[in-house]
């Protein structure tokens, strides 16, 4: 992200990130914290390496899905059944795993195609995911990016199979940070709630504070 501000000039900037990316601009207004403006944190993964519990009443992502059914498909691709043609066994797979991301699960195919791409297969993702998680080790990024001191918007779906605790940590003690969770959402707010999204973001970018987001103290 440096790299790619200095080679555009850029003298500051808002960012946004998505998921895992939402953790990644919160590191990045970390160590630069005079080349950001605003952060927005989309669904972010949670800041540190605690373990964050599911809200009440809301299931855990892994219990959305036929782990039977991603398995068999699995065993396929192992017996060379989707052999030189991964990105079927990615189309497979993804049918029986991608509605788990949604809190409507009909609206799952409203995500864009990532199987059209090879690093998006799912034994490609494996081996990436395999290797960069445990590099992490431990980390706690809470302190860090509350000591950047820039406005802050976390936007969370309630339903969400990324634990609602988690955002809310992101924003716990912060004065300049704000939790809006939009409901029915999962982990596509953009896609299951577009209109207050949207809204919310724009509003956020421009200065002005979004309705519904909430500061949240500590303790």
């Amino acid at each position: 992200m440096e790299a790619l501000r200095t080679a555009t000039g850029i003298d500051s900037m808002a960012v946004l990130g998505w998921s895992g990316l939402g953790k990644q601009v919160a590191v990045y207004a970390s160590r630069h914290p005079t080349r950001v403006t605003r952060i927005v944190q989309v669904s972010p993964v949670p800041p540190s390496s605690d373990t964050y519990p599911p809200e009440e009443g809301a299931p855990p992502r892994e219990n959305r899905v036929d782990a039977a059914a991603v398995q068999a498909v699995d065993e396929q691709w192992r017996s060379g059944r989707f052999e030189g043609d991964g990105e079927e066994y990615c189309r497979q797979r993804m049918n029986l795993t991608q509605h788990a991301s949604f809190a409507d699960t009909s609206r799952w195919r409203a995500a864009p195609d990532l199987c059209a791409f090879a690093n998006e297969w799912p034994h490609n993702l494996s081996e990436y995911f395999g290797e960069l998680l445990p590099s992490f080790g431990a980390f706690d990024w809470r302190d860090s990016i509350r000591a950047v001191g820039r406005p802050r918007l976390v936007v969370h779906g309630r339903e969400d199979g990324i634990p609602l605790s988690g955002a809310r940590a992101w924003v716990e003690g912060d004065p300049q940070a704000r939790l809006l969770v939009l409901s029915p959402a999962g982990h596509f707010p953009f896609l299951e709630q577009p209109e207050p999204f949207f809204e919310a973001v724009d509003a956020f970018l421009r200065g002005r504070a979004p309705p519904g987001a909430q500061s949240i103290p500590i303790g």
